[in-house]
């Protein structure tokens, strides 16, 4: 097993950024930097405790994803568990540094072998950059104050990745804090600093213009629900961490009817008091609610062991809007 700064120094020492693949079947036990005990227990999924399995264990492959997302590189990790793998802590170094992890559970080259080339394939084949640096920037009355996803962070503006590909989101929360013109438009501009697959060193900004309004009937009409619903599972997904999976199926119950009943209070006052109202570009945000409460993710059950659940995290976290929708609404195939 490599020391926590090995895999760091292999790509400092070329002076170039990079990728590692990493395959994987077995815990860690080996008595080295990084071993690992089986510290699954069942009985705690679904308790206000169960958020002790989904942290890690130890802080070694954190500061080793922290060394990779600094050195411009990433760790890929292909795992192929029949047992407890403790995905919650070797899974920070992808996390940090921007890479992935894939699962196989008990590996069968008939069953599994097409999937391991086809994910490997998009793994080489996607369009990725490496060793980037993101920052956000907005005009006077809104600025950045959360961000979700993976990467590596050390202070409150610049997102660290050690590559970034064409599969991953970034979902950042805008706060909405002073006065904003009411003619006129109100920026947001995304600047990413990068280095191609050729080894140049490029520039990328994306500005966003968005029209100011003061109007509830001008802004739901505007409401991207795909964007809402990837958004509020980072958010969900972030909270496995620190709340209990009652009190978040909750919280998604509560903002989902405060939306909705906001619109119907600002919207839809001339209604009878009885009838169901609901915004055209949200018609359909209670079934994707409810798919959300019922998913692997949060139901809290010992059905879904704590390795899936550690998977489910990281693979969401950075998941893209399309990658969500189909997550949590299933395309299901006439046979």
């Amino acid at each position: 097993m490599l020391s926590s700064r090995s895999f760091s120094k292999l790509f400092k020492g070329a002076n170039c950024s990079g990728k590692i693949y990493i395959f994987s079947t077995t815990l860690p036990i080996a008595v080295a930097p990084g071993k690992l005990s089986n510290r699954e227990d069942k009985k705690l999924l679904g308790t206000e405790k169960e958020k002790a399995l989904f942290s890690p264990a130890n802080d070694v492959y954190t500061k080793l994803g922290e060394e990779c997302a600094q050195s411009g590189c990433a760790v890929d990790l292909f795992v192929f568990p029949n047992n407890y793998v403790d995905l919650a802590t070797i899974g920070e170094v992808c996390r940090l540094s921007g890479g992935e992890i894939y699962k196989f559970n008990y590996f069968s080259i008939d069953n599994d072998g097409e999937r391991l080339l086809d994910e490997l394939k998009r793994n080489f084949q996607r369009t990725t950059v490496f060793d980037a640096l993101m920052r956000i920037r907005t005009n006077t009355g809104i600025r950045p104050v959360d961000f979700l996803g993976h990467f590596y962070m050390t202070n409150s503006t610049e997102m660290i990745f050690g590559t970034m590909d064409a599969d991953k989101t970034v979902a950042v929360e805008l706060k909405h804090d002073d006065k904003l013109p009411t003619e006129g438009n109100s920026y947001v501009q995304v600047a990413l600093l990068y280095t191609s697959i050729s080894g140049q060193r490029r520039l990328r900004v994306l500005t966003l213009a968005l029209t100011v309004t003061s109007s509830y009937a001008s802004l739901y009409p505007l409401c991207d629900l795909d964007t809402i619903m990837n958004y509020t599972m980072k958010v969900a997904i972030r909270s496995i961490l620190l709340s209990t999976p009652k009190s978040i199926r909750d919280s998604i119950i509560t903002q989902t009817a405060n939306m909705l009943a906001c619109y119907r209070k600002h919207c839809a006052q001339s209604t009878a008091a009885g009838q169901l109202i609901l915004p055209e570009t949200l018609k359909l945000l209670p079934m994707y609610a409810a798919a959300l409460l019922k998913s692997d993710l949060l139901t809290g059950t010992q059905t879904v062991t704590t390795d899936d659940r550690s998977w489910l995290i990281h693979r969401l976290m950075s998941m893209n809007i399309k990658g969500s929708s189909a997550y949590l609404y299933p395309r299901i195939y006439p046979l």
